[in-house]
């Protein structure tokens, strides 16, 4: 059940990594503008990441990088991360980048 829950997750979080920047463009811009802030590259670089790491810790640890669960895995250190967890995990991951991609 974890690994199906950890998938669902994964397919989220790359949603939103393909979908989000979108979005947060905008965002970026009315938060910068009330601020009084600099509307360059280094800002909407920083609330990105910052929003995609809340996501992350909100949905439990889930990622939209499959090569992190491979090298902990072949490295011994994945901890309750399986390889069972990691076939599930990758088409879950794959699927939702290529809808978004399809899509956007």
């Amino acid at each position: 059940m974890r690994a199906i829950n950890v998938a669902i997750a994964d397919a989220i979080v790359t949603c939103l990594w393909f979908f989000c920047p979108s979005l947060l463009d905008v965002l970026t811009f009315v938060v910068a503008s009330a601020l009084g802030v600099s509307q360059g590259l280094p800002t909407h670089l920083v609330s990105f990441f910052v929003c995609i790491r809340i996501y992350w810790h909100v949905l439990g640890g889930a990622t939209f990088n499959p090569t992190g669960h491979a090298s902990f895995y072949a490295s011994g250190v994945g901890g309750a991360e399986s390889l069972v967890t990691a076939a599930v995990r990758f088409p879950a991951q794959l699927t939702s980048s290529c809808t978004i991609f399809m899509f956007r």
